[in-house]
């Protein structure tokens, strides 16, 4: 074997050993497999390079002097590394299979573990690995890149710069503030302990150094927040409340200005979640500088489409949630400057035009210049009809991309953006409670997730959003993971009303996975769930349900009962198979009827009425 063969040969295992410590757990004869391996293919590099040393970038690898790049194997690797915030590796002679079984643990931990638990690298130094070491990467100096890193590593990064008052670092935070925080949701910033007690820590920390500064990142940061719709923490919620209290009146004005003046989704819910996050002994002075701020930008004659939102607010409020002095601001703006709605209706119609002209080219565009272009503009269109919720323009949009993309890889390539827009644009409209009609049977033409399977879970488990649209796209998109759902499911068995809410949808959900999280239900439920399940399973076709409600009766009729010690629980399960008319428990029933000795005849007397409703 040469040094190239060498070479590939090690870069190739190692991808290999990584997809199986993702799979498997570190005990796991696979895992220990894949490890022994890629000892074997270090072993088989180091004569050539004598230690083995990996510089990283964010999508190269550099070994050798040589950068390896373009690849998919390199970038993959490079991607793998630079999330866990490792600069460089290197490999010694004499290493173990226990020190490369180590090291392939560490670097298969999830990002958010390896970000709040401390970087791969700290993990190798707290486990004396000799023959491994890694060079920990310093990310304050990518953060004004355009990256994936910066939401993966900003705890860890506020955490350790911090603590150290690191005051050239912190200042290249401030800097890009507004870029970094646009990574993370509000609820990821709200309900997140440690996220949201360090941007405390580094507000304050700028509202002492520089208060200009202060000002900019926390109205960034109020931005983000009001421009939710995730259900958020109050407790969590009242806390980031403190972090807006040193921005002035005027500038609290100017964020609503610019809200409502730029932002299509603004709305009464948005402004009410103004009214919570500032101080209530400052509104009245705000609501003063906002009818300034609207007289001076003449925005009710200027755009047209504001002035609407405004009136909006206003009708679809209810006088509770807007304080007087603040609807006397937004109503003496509206009456004096009464909105055209014509003008709104024209510049809607024009977009509405737009958007299918760009349908119309990209059917016929070939020149590659032209359809990069158009998959550009076309990708915006997509984003711009899912804020607005327009299925069917998403629907031909995917036809027009999928009919294109057949008819070249090069084609495919250049529109696939477009295609991902779409499906993430939809996947997002199957949690919204008001779902649009057509996004359920849009999803069905999707067979992977935009989303990630945290996102399915922390809807279902955290927000209690059921619906059996998020049922049927986690079974799809994520049917390797049932069984981590059903676990899940049993950790929340107490909360009887969210589990009758699952098993509720499941109803409506055409799986045979759905089956499966029932029969999982039914395992560990009570009486009362076990009877829904078993309700639910009843209208399942036969054909389709095989044996699991058969089983499902089993376990009800089979409860072993010695001396009739549990004939208690056989009786009340009895009642539960009449009470559902369940003919498939007939022979058990009967069974139980004919039941010898004298301590089970009022478990006999109950199976004979039982028999008379089967």
């Amino acid at each position: 074997m040469n040094r190239e063969e060498a070479l590939s040969e090690f870069l190739n295992g190692m991808r290999i050993a990584l997809s199986s410590a993702y799979a498997y757990p570190r005990e796991h004869p696979q895992f220990l497999k894949s490890a022994q391996d890629l000892k074997l293919r270090i072993e088989g590099l180091l004569p050539f390079l004598n230690p083995v040393k990996i510089n990283i970038g964010p999508d190269f690898l550099i070994i050798d002097k040589r950068k390896l790049e373009k690849l998919a194997l390199y970038s993959e690797l490079a991607q793998t590394f630079h999330l866990r915030k490792i600069k460089s590796l290197e490999f010694k002679s004499g290493l173990t299979t226990e020190e490369v079984s180590g090291f392939l643990d560490a670097i298969a931990r999830p990002v958010k573990d390896a970000v709040s638990e401390g970087s791969a690298v700290s993990h190798f130094k707290r486990s004396l690995y000799p023959h491994i070491s890694a060079q920990e990467l310093d990310y304050s100096g990518f953060l004004r890149e355009e990256g994936f890193e910066s939401k993966d590593i900003w705890q860890d990064i506020f955490s350790g710069t911090l603590s150290q008052e690191d005051e050239k670092k912190l200042s290249v935070f401030a800097d890009n503030f507004a870029k970094v925080i646009a990574r993370f949701s509000a609820g990821d910033i709200v309900n997140n302990d440690r996220l949201r007690e360090s941007l405390g820590h580094f507000l304050a920390y700028m509202k002492e150094k520089n208060k200009e500064r202060y000002i900019l990142c926390a109205a960034d940061l109020l931005r983000l927040i009001l421009r939710s719709r995730e259900a958020i923490d109050s407790k969590g919620l009242a806390q980031v409340k403190l972090m807006f209290e040193g921005i002035d009146k005027e500038s609290l004005a100017q964020i609503v200005v610019d809200e409502i003046s730029g932002n299509e989704e603004f709305d009464s819910g948005n402004f009410a979640s103004f009214l919570e996050l500032v101080d209530e002994k400052t509104h009245k002075d705000i609501a003063v500088f906002l009818e300034k701020k609207f007289r001076e930008s003449k925005l009710a004659n200027t755009n047209p489409t504001a002035a609407q939102r405004i009136k909006e607010i206003l009708t679809s409020s209810e006088d509770s949630l807007i304080l007087p002095f603040y609807r006397h601001a937004l109503r003496s703006i509206i009456e004096e400057n009464p909105v055209d709605s014509s003008l709104e209706f024209e510049q809607e119609r024009v977009d509405y035009n737009y958007q299918y002209i760009l349908l119309n080219l990209a059917e016929n565009v070939s020149e590659a210049d032209k359809l990069d272009l158009l998959s550009v503009r076309l990708t915006k269109a997509c984003e711009t009809a899912s804020a607005r919720k327009d299925i069917e323009f998403l629907r031909l949009a995917l036809e027009v991309v999928r009919r294109r993309a057949g008819e070249s890889e090069e084609i495919k390539k250049t529109l696939s953006g477009v295609e991902s827009v779409i499906a993430r644009g939809n996947e997002i409209m199957i949690f919204e409670p008001s779902m649009p009609k057509g996004a359920a049977e849009l999803a069905d033409s999707f067979d992977n997730s935009t989303l990630g399977l945290s996102y399915y879970m922390k809807k279902i488990f955290e927000e209690g959003n059921t619906s059996p649209e998020i049922l049927k796209c986690l079974f799809k998109f994520f049917p390797e993971q049932i069984t981590y759902f059903c676990k899940s499911l049993k950790q929340r068995q107490a909360d009887i009303d969210f589990i009758f809410a699952i098993v509720k949808s499941l109803e409506a959900v055409d799986s045979p996975l759905a089956i499966n999280v029932l029969a999982s239900i039914f395992s560990f439920s009570n009486n009362l769930v076990k009877t829904e399940v078993l309700r639910v399973l009843k209208g399942i076709p036969a054909k389709m349900r095989g044996f699991v409600l058969m089983n499902a009766v089993k376990d009800l009729l089979s409860v072993p009962s010695p001396l009739g010690i549990r004939n208690n629980i056989l009786i009340q399960n009895l009642t539960l198979v009449e009470e559902l008319h369940l003919h498939e428990a007939r022979n058990l029933v009967e069974d139980l009827s004919k039941r010898p000795y004298f301590w089970n005849y009022g478990l006999r007397k109950r199976a004979a009425e039982a028999l008379k409703n089967l």
